[in-house]
């Protein structure tokens, strides 16, 4: 499957629970260590398992930036993260079963279900995960009317709704390339690339016509196009989970 040419950093702003999406550059990199290390108190959380993994379930920030890495880079060896990802499944499916102790309140907000599914999209879309691209998509449903009334990352959202490339929503990531501001505007054109819509090549076209198109946007909307047409993305949107 081809992805967008983001490479996700996974964290949290430190005191908040607005989760960051930002490229790998050196700033990027200089935040997540800034992060962790600011993220190294449990704040009295007493996850009752050897599980190290597990324990990493007392910090919000330490937990995405470690599963969302491993997931990230095991991509394509995808039975080498198996674990990791069958227990990010059922931490956003909010299992209770997993160890005494975990904070569920702090994995119940908006965008912290809205990075693990992030990070569940890929392997789902590959066959490889317990959650189904259908499940995903009627989640993403959830996370746009969170966004719409202020409790969600809108770029979280643009993010997802791209991976998963809905059916049907490609109106609604034209109407983000069009009205919100970069790197909002700019994932929603590459997004419009993954999406099966059918609409979509047509979209792209309308948005390559506007007048004051910066160079940023025209080089995301050839990007888009080209992983429109692109075999994989091609075979994805002619699977039985998009008909």
């Amino acid at each position: 499957m081809v992805e967008g040419r983001r490479q996700i950093w996974w964290g949290l702003i430190v005191g908040s629970a607005t989760v960051l999406t930002v490229s790998a550059s050196p700033e990027a990199r200089e935040f997540d260590a800034t992060n962790q290390a600011r993220n190294v108190s449990t704040s009295g959380c007493r996850v009752e398992s050897a599980d190290p993994d597990l324990r990493l379930l007392c910090e919000r920030a330490q937990f995405l930036t470690e599963m969302g890495r491993s997931l990230e880079r095991g991509k394509d060896r995808p039975r080498s993260v198996y674990s990791r990802l069958r227990l990010v499944e059922r931490v956003w499916r909010g299992d209770r079963s997993l160890a005494a102790g975990i904070p569920w309140e702090r994995y119940a907000a908006p965008n912290l279900r809205l990075a693990l599914a992030l990070m569940i999209s890929w392997y789902s879309k590959a066959g490889h995960s317990t959650v189904s691209v259908k499940e995903l998509r009627e989640f993403s449903k959830w996370g746009r009317a969170e966004a719409d009334a202020g409790r969600a990352s809108i770029l979280l959202v643009v993010q997802l709704v791209g991976d998963l490339g809905t059916p049907g929503e490609g109106r609604w990531l034209l109407e983000q390339a069009v009205k919100q501001k970069a790197p909002v505007r700019i994932e929603a054109i590459e997004a419009l690339g993954r999406s099966c819509d059918p609409a979509a090549g047509d979209f792209l076209s309308q948005l390559g016509v506007q007048q004051g198109l910066s160079k940023e946007d025209a080089a995301a909307i050839e990007y888009a196009r080209k992983i429109l047409r692109s075999a994989p993305q091609q075979a994805f949107c002619r699977s039985a989970g998009n008909a």
